[in-house]
Order: structure tokens, then C-alpha cells, then sequence
């Protein structure tokens, strides 16, 4: 128990020396420290000191004056009323701190790390909810749960940090369109690993000095980097999160994801056509293909429904009909094709394929070239989409291409896939 919490103290000294915004955390950690050491020692003492800076750098870290005001034990000595910030000085307190833990544990410093979570957010499953402070259009600090923007779609996005530069032109970008997006029964989010404090600061800098203005939109505060985590878009090694993008549905399920560099903004109108796709697909039953927009034509999504588009799309003078597969191979489409083709005493072989088979087009030259080198057996093509056909093989036939070999009206061999080598095989053992 002891060792943990020595852990965790020598854990918030590396933080709290990277500055006020791992405060919180850091303090947590300290405080661990000083609830496990003496004030003697030199962990303990070197504690009380660290503490005593988190509270004089992070004045508006509320976690960290209450954790100096109740973990400091009353026989602590009081404060020499300097505290010191020359990062070398205070550089050197956080090495005596961490020294006396690697004598008291046995550990070295270089094994000390942050474990975050591990990453929640996946397409078609629940979004991470959570709950956090919020900086909002009101200019005031809130509590916010994720989960109450259920009946909503929701854009949540992540930046790196305040007071930036590609990060504003996003933030005010997505702030500006927010009725627009509100029209379509949307709600915008953004999120980065700062304080709600630093949030508001950002907010009440005018946008022609780099700040964002007036906003419309909420600003979630991760301060302990743990949404991030959850979403996977923490870089940890900076303790800022990437430009991840997230939209979720009314019922809280993640539909789409996008992941920039801390280098590149995303499209808000890009961004709004995902949203109305999502919409509309949610709505109607529908496919949307590249570069769908409201009014755009859809698709179906079946083979058929492709063919109907593609042939919307791309048809007319010029585009011709489709080229017949193994075209020197009689082709059959009902039950009766298939019973007279089987009724001789000959040898056959029946492929089944359909045009939208890839493997099948593939196969179609060498069963041509092996029906021509075999006289002696017939080579039938069966069309698996044949209306008369397609329902009969659909449990019969379930993969392409499939073939079948017979003798004497009997069958004798199978086989299914791509597989030239085993097809000349099977010719030459028929």
C-alpha cells in the first residue's frame, strides 16, 4: 500500500515539474506522498515543498489547494514563505524526490510512467460516455455527461491545445456553422486536454488577437487526459490530444471517424455531409456513394441496385453492354437448361458464376481454352442470377465461381474459387 502511494507521489513530482496543466493530477499524486511519508524524510519534506509550488503556480487548481490543505500533516513545518520558480531549483527538489523513491523501492526513475486507458471509441459500438467540466456559450463553467445529448447526433471533436494557431480557425469554424448543424438535429462538441479556466480565458480574447470570441458551441475540459484515452487520440509523449473527429448517432452509437495530425484542420462542411449521408442512409434504407449530397442519387445495397445506378450514371451512346464472360460457352438461366445438359451420357462440367464475380472473370479464359483442348467433355456456364435461377441456387451454390463435374449423369468433382492448376486437373481426370 505504502509503496503505491509512494509511486504515485514520485509519479505527480514529474508531472508537476512539466507545469500547471497536469496540476490536478499531479497534486493527487503528491498528496499520495505525503499521506505515506514523514516529514523528516527527505521524500516527505521534498513532497511538502513540491506541494507548496503546485498551489503557488496553479492558483486556479482548486484540486490542488484542497490536496496541500488536508494532506500536509499539522506538525508539517510552515512554509519559508519563498517559493521558488527557477526550473532548475525546482528541477533539482523533484531529483531528491525521486532519489529518496528509488531508495525506499528499489525502482529507478526511468520506469516511472503515466498509464492512460486504453482506447473505447470503435465504429458501430457505443461512444465512451463520460462526464467533465465544460466552458459554454454563457461564459460559465458546467458539468456535462456525454449521454445527456441522447434523441442527438453529435460532432465531438478533439484539438490539441488552446491558445494555438490551425486550432481557432477550427474551433470558430465549427462554432460558426452551429445552427446549421443544429437544423439537422445536431449538436456540436469540442474537447481538449486544458481547464475549463483556460477554456473561458480562450473565449473572452478577442478573435482578431488569436483568441476565439464569442462561441456557440461547448468546450469539454480533459484536463486528466482520460477522454482522450478512451477515444484514442492522445499523443502521449505532449499529453495533448490529435485532431480526432467523431460522429455519433441519436442512440450513442459511433458512426464515423476521422483522425488528423496536429497539423491539418478538417472541413466543417465536409464534416456537415457526413452527418446528412449518415442521416438519410439512417432514414431510408439507402447507400450513399462517393461524394454524396442531399439531392445527390443513391444506390441500393444489392448487386442489383449498383447495376441500376451505374447504368443511370454511366449509361448511354457509347458505354456498350457489358462484356460476356467465356462467350464460346453456352450459357444456361433455368432448372430445364441445367436437367437436358445433365440428361446425356457425356461428360460435362457446369460453372456457376455471375457477372459481378470478379474470380469468375478470371477463371472464364482458361475454361474456354480447356473446353477447346477436351472435345470430349461439354462445358456449360450456369448464370447464378438468372431470374429463373437465382432463388434455386441460393442455398445450393454459395460461393464463386463453383464448379461441377459429371459423369454419365452423375457428379463426381467439385470445385470452388479461383484455381486454375486443380481446374486443369480435373479436366484431365474427367
Amino acid at each position: 500500500m505504502r509503496s503505491g502511494l509512494l509511486r504515485a507521489s514520485a509519479r505527480g513530482a514529474k508531472m508537476l515539474l512539466a507545469g500547471s496543466r497536469a496540476g490536478a493530477t499531479g497534486c493527487a499524486g503528491i498528496r499520495s506522498g505525503l499521506v505515506a511519508s514523514s516529514s523528516s524524510s527527505p521524500f516527505g519534506a521534498g513532497s511538502q515543498r513540491l506541494m507548496r509550488w503546485a498551489v503557488a503556480v496553479n492558483p486556479m487548481e482548486p484540486n490542488c489547494a484542497r490536496a496541500f490543505g488536508s494532506s500536509v500533516p499539522e506538525t508539517a513545518p510552515p512554509s519559508d514563505g519563498v517559493i521558488s520558480t527557477n526550473k532548475a531549483e525546482l528541477r533539482s527538489t523533484v531529483r531528491t524526490v525521486l532519489e529518496a523513491m528509488s531508495e525506499e523501492t528499489g525502482t529507478d526513475d526511468d520506469d516511472w510512467h503515466i498509464d492512460y486507458s486504453p482506447p473505447f471509441a470503435i465504429l458501430e459500438q457505443p461512444a465512451p460516455d463520460f462526464e467533465a467540466q465544460v466552458a459554454t456559450p454563457d461564459m460559465e463553467i458546467e458539468n456535462f455527461a456525454l449521454s445527456s445529448l441522447r434523441g442527438k447526433w453529435v460532432v465531438f471533436f478533439f484539438y490539441p491545445k488552446d491558445f494555438t494557431f490551425v486550432c481557432p480557425s477550427e474551433i470558430i469554424a465549427f462554432s460558426d456553422a452551429a445552427e446549421k448543424f443544429r437544423a439537422i438535429n445536431t449538436e456540436i462538441v469540442a474537447c481538449s486536454t486544458d481547464t475549463a479556466e483556460v477554456h473561458l480565458a480562450w473565449m473572452r480574447t478577442p478573435r482578431a488577437h488569436g483568441g476565439l470570441g464569442k462561441m456557440d458551441i461547448k468546450i469539454v475540459a480533459d484536463q486528466t487526459k482520460s477522454i482522450s484515452a478512451k477515444y484514442g487520440v492522445l499523443k502521449e509523449d505532449a499529453g495533448v490530444a490529435f485532431r480526432g473527429l467523431f460522429i455519433i448517432a441519436p442512440d450513442g452509437v459511433l458512426k464515423q471517424i476521422t483522425l488528423n495530425n496536429l497539423d491539418i484542420g478538417r472541413s466543417v462542411d465536409e464534416t456537415l455531409r457526413l452527418v446528412q449521408a449518415l442521416q438519410f442512409v439512417a432514414e431510408n434504407g439507402v447507400v450513399c456513394p462517393a461524394g454524396w449530397k442531399p439531392g445527390d442519387k443513391v444506390m441500393k445495397g444489392s448487386y442489383e441496385g449498383s447495376r441500376e445506378y451505374f447504368a443511370e450514371m454511366y449509361g448511354g451512346e457509347g458505354s456498350g453492354d457489358m462484356v460476356e464472360m467465356a462467350p464460346s460457352l453456352k450459357k444456361l438461366t433455368t432448372p430445364e437448361d441445367i436437367k437436358k445438359a445433365l440428361a446425356s451420357d457425356q461428360k460435362v462440367v457446369l460453372d456457376y458464376y455471375a457477372d459481378f464475380c470478379g474470380k469468375c472473370k478470371q477463371l472464364a479464359p482458361t475454361l474456354e481454352k480447356l473446353a477447346k483442348q477436351h472435345t470430349g467433355i461439354k462445358v456449360y456456364k450456369v448464370d447464378t442470377e438468372a431470374p429463373a435461377l437465382k432463388e434455386k441456387l441460393a442455398d445450393d451454390v454459395t460461393a464463386l465461381p463453383t464448379l461441377r463435374f459429371y459423369k454419365g449423369g452423375s457428379q463426381v468433382n467439385e470445385l470452388v474459387g479461383y484455381k486454375p492448376n486443380k481446374v486443369t486437373s480435373a479436366f484431365e481426370e474427367l
